[in-house]
């Protein structure tokens, strides 16, 4: 909207009709406080777009607690541990190392995972996994998250 003739300057414009400035976009796209109100809108966007990974379904808590407690691991001990099939795993691990809540590499010829220490909410991502891990019942932490002790004794009996 032009501010001398009170309606928009712009014949196809139709918020700014009837000199409401207000609904007219022409008027504030030169604004420095419209650029301002863009680029918080942006910022604000990107960083929960960074969130969303972290949101999902069952199988991706269970690979988020099963990384805390372990701090890393590969697709197939997970699957065996929790009784899920692998692709779905692999899916969630990709899922969250392309959001860069973990991160992978190879050791030989296993992809190793764990958590990202330089994601941008990693200290209050442990924080809610291990309130969650607090959460579930004592047979089932019991069951899945006890950490690992060293490896057998080499010809010990089982």
């Amino acid at each position: 909207m032009c501010a001398k003739i009170k309606r928009c300057c712009r014949q196809d414009c139709v918020g700014g009709q009837g000199g409401r400035r207000a609904l007219c976009p022409h008027y504030y796209s030169n604004s420095k406080l419209y650029n301002l109100l863009i680029e918080l809108i942006l910022f604000l966007w990107y960083k929960l777009a960074m969130l969303e990974p972290i949101f999902g379904n069952r199988t991706k808590e269970r690979i988020l607690l099963y990384l805390l407690v372990y701090e890393e691991g590969y697709a197939p001990e997970i699957c065996r541990l929790f009784g899920f099939s692998l692709r779905p795993v692999q899916l969630q691990l990709q899922n969250l190392e392309k959001g860069q809540v973990i991160v992978s590499w190879l050791k030989g010829r296993t992809r190793l995972y764990r958590l990202n220490s330089r994601y941008y909410f990693a200290s209050e991502l442990t924080a809610l996994l291990q309130k969650i891990l607090g959460a579930l019942p004592e047979s089932e932490r019991l069951k899945y998250f006890t950490p690992r002790m060293r490896p057998r004794r080499a010809g010990k009996p089982l």
